[in-house]
């Protein structure tokens, strides 16, 4: 079975981002799904949209499924558990 991909944008220097990563990746365990750290900054379309936004946690098609200050473990986990149920 594949395993769902969500993408955590970020930049370096971003402490939203440092502050976050421990929780998305935590949640992301929780909720059985992977993480990709994506750099928008290798990116000059991502830096265009994100920006300002960052972090975000984008899911596979492309859809925010949280943004900001991601801080709570808990939240993460209920966030990534309601986007992966079937619509």
């Amino acid at each position: 079975m594949n395993s769902l991909v969500v993408d955590f944008l970020t930049r370096e220097g971003c402490h939203l981002c440092d502050e976050a990563r421990r929780h998305v990746r935590k949640a992301a365990r929780r909720a059985a799904l992977e993480v990709q750290e994506v750099d928008i900054d290798s990116d000059d379309r991502l830096v265009g949209v994100y920006g300002l936004r960052i972090p975000v946690l984008l899911a596979p098609d492309g859809a925010v499924i949280a943004e900001g200050e991601l801080t709570s473990t808990a939240e993460l986990v209920r966030l990534f558990r309601e986007w992966k149920r079937p619509r």
